[in-house]
């Protein structure tokens, strides 16, 4: 048993090193410009008329890509972003909040060609800035340091100069302070914008002898 899982475990690496030796590409990174639309997930509301409404923000950072073969990489990114939430108690506006995070999103790619990727993950949120923009108010001490969430989505031409993406965020922590009473809520948005490669990216390719 010993020997074959022994074996096995040297035919995995050696497949990783192959699969790392016969990759096109290099490490490659840049920049990251997106709009965001976002709203809290409110539960355990009961019979309260509370319903929340999408809100418009954005988000700008940077990547990293590190190809693990010419299907399968990964890439982190750092982003400042905008999120935040409206909301309507019995049809009158009682929310608008605004937050600001250091979002860290860690993804895993799945090149599907040249043209198409998927990218699935976790993202690890980061408070910076919380306001009450119905009082102008900040209101940081409300929300918890930090939230997790789950984010995945698909890229068009993602091992080009520029990129297209949109992705679907999911928060999976609640975002207020552990005291705070039902309803709960938890981030969620959609994100859409363009990735611009700064370096790397497909490797010099030495022609064989003649």
């Amino acid at each position: 048993m010993k020997k074959n899982i022994t074996l096995l475990f040297i035919s995995m690496c050696l497949s990783f090193c192959l699969l790392a030796q016969e990759t096109t590409n290099s490490v490659s990174g840049g920049l990251v410009g997106a709009a965001n639309y976002s709203r809290f997930k409110i539960t355990d509301r009961g019979s309260l008329p509370l319903e929340s409404k999408w809100k418009w923000g954005y988000a700008a950072g940077v990547f990293l890509n590190f190809p693990l073969g010419n299907v399968v990489s990964i890439e982190p990114q750092a982003l400042y972003s905008v999120v935040g939430s409206k909301a309507e108690l019995s049809g009158i506006e009682s929310l608008d909040q605004q937050l600001g995070y250091l979002s860290v999103p860690l993804f895993v790619k799945f090149h599907l060609g040249e043209y198409v990727a998927l990218a699935l993950g976790p993202q690890f949120d980061f408070k910076l800035s919380a306001k009450d923009k119905l009082t102008d108010v900040s209101n940081k001490d409300d929300f918890k340091s930090t939230s997790i969430a789950g984010t995945g989505g698909i890229e068009f031409f993602p091992r080009g100069r520029v990129t297209i993406y949109g992705r679907y965020i999911h928060g999976l922590t609640k975002i207020e302070e552990p005291s705070t009473t039902a309803p709960y809520l938890y981030n969620q948005a959609f994100q859409a914008g363009l990735k611009f490669k700064l370096f790397g990216g497909k490797k010099k390719v030495t022609p064989p002898p003649p």
